[in-house]
């Protein structure tokens, strides 16, 4: 019974250094983006029961939690997966337009294109050697794209 009181002292310093270490968390990561800020959630500690009384034995941090805006962080979730799947629609589509459409000229429809317009000489000139050395050409050229 005679040393509750250092207890709740004791208690209460370690409650309150904690509290200071989580305030100074928070100053140092005022400017750090994506930061959410904390607090020390302090409740009372366990208590003593003495003759007919109860005598408290001083506070304790519950947890530490992070103060947040659940609205804001809902909208922000769903933004970022909505983010997410255009940007991977538009990396598909520019890995797509390398493979068909590259503006060099050396892409998949060039390729095609050369290999329709050999068979449109050759069905001008179905007797040709040299059309069809080019149908025979352009179809080489294909499977290797």
């Amino acid at each position: 019974m005679g040393f509750s009181g250092l207890e709740i002292a004791r208690s209460g310093m370690h409650v309150n250094e904690r509290a200071l270490s989580v305030t100074g968390h928070n100053i140092s990561n005022v400017n750090t983006k994506g930061y959410a800020r904390q607090q020390a959630m302090i409740t009372t500690g366990p208590y003593q029961d003495y003759m007919k009384y109860q005598i408290g034995l001083g506070a304790s941090i519950q947890e530490t939690r992070q103060i947040r805006h659940l609205f804001l962080d809902n909208i922000y979730r769903n933004e970022n997966t909505s983010f997410g799947y255009w940007e991977t629609r538009s990396k598909t589509f520019q890995e797509v337009q390398t493979i068909l459409g590259d503006p060099m000229g050396d892409g998949l429809q060039n390729v095609l294109n050369q290999f329709w317009n050999a068979w449109q000489e050759l069905s001008k000139e179905p007797d040709s050697l040299t059309a069809r050395a080019l149908v025979r050409q352009r179809q080489k050229l294909l499977c290797i794209k």
